[in-house]
C-alpha cells in the first residue's frame, strides 16, 4: 500500500480517520494525501461559530490553512525511518 487517500471534511470522524491513515503509513511506508472537497455548507457546518460571517473567498482560505498545518503536522511527526510523507488536495 504506497498511496493512502484520506477525505476529511474537519469533522471530528474525519480527523480520527487521519490518525488511522497515518498509522497504516507507518507500517507500509506510503504516502497520505488529504483530501477536501470544499462546499460552503459543509465546512460552515464543520468549523461552526469561527466560520459565521466569514465570504467565501475566507472560508476557502481557512480550509487551505487548516489543511496545510495537518500535513505539515504529519510530516513534522514522522520520522525519517518511517518515511512516511503527506501533501493534500483542495478541490472546489
Amino acid at each position: 500500500m504506497n498511496k493512502i487517500l484520506c477525505p476529511i471534511d474537519f469533522s471530528d470522524t474525519s480527523l480520527n480517520a487521519i490518525e488511522f491513515a497515518v498509522e497504516i503509513g507507518k507500517k507500509f511506508h506510503s504516502k497520505i494525501t488529504l483530501l477536501h472537497v470544499f462546499t460552503e455548507e459543509d465546512f460552515n457546518r464543520a468549523m461552526g461559530s469561527e466560520a459565521l460571517g466569514k465570504s467565501f473567498k475566507e472560508l476557502l482560505g481557512m480550509a487551505r490553512n487548516r489543511l496545510e498545518r495537518l500535513t505539515q503536522s504529519i510530516n513534522e511527526s514522522a520520522s525519517e525511518d518511517q518515511n512516511i510523507s503527506c501533501d493534500y488536495f483542495l478541490e472546489l
